[in-house]
């Protein structure tokens, strides 16, 4: 059982959260060290920045949690890809990140959803819902 946190990085108070999302899952997990991920998001959200990498990094150390790396996908059986509406380039590295489970996924074929992020801002969209419901359909 794994679970994934993510905080906003331009709220500081989501992430001082951490702490108390962490105490609730130790109550509510059904096993006794469940697989935990600490994410940062709003990243394109830079230059409103109010949590570094750096301090993520260090609560995610103080904590004994590993860094997020291809580890992570040996035990799942599932895959959410998420690409950004108005940024052309997230959805073509879809294609790569799917490169990427074939050789680190668990099992042979892995459930996978692609989803696009950022649906309020139509008015940036690059990457139209037909062309990402064909890439799904062709990639099975």
């Amino acid at each position: 059982m794994g679970f994934i946190l993510i905080f906003d990085i331009t709220n500081e108070q989501s992430f001082l959260n951490i702490r108390d999302w962490l105490s609730q899952l130790k109550v509510h997990a059904y096993c006794e060290a469940p697989d935990i991920i600490i994410c940062g998001n709003k990243a394109d959200l830079e230059n409103r920045r109010q949590v570094s990498t750096a301090r993520a990094k260090q609560l995610a150390d103080q904590l004994g949690f590993r860094s997020l790396t291809t580890a992570f996908f040996r035990d799942a059986m599932g895959f959410i890809l998420i690409f950004d509406i108005t940024n052309e380039q997230s959805f073509l590295n879809i294609r790569d990140w799917l490169s990427q489970l074939k050789v680190h996924a668990y099992c042979e074929a892995p459930d996978i959803i692609i989803c696009g992020n950022k649906a309020d801002l139509e008015n940036r969209r690059q990457v139209s819902t037909a062309r990402a419901k064909q890439l799904a359909d062709q990639l099975g």
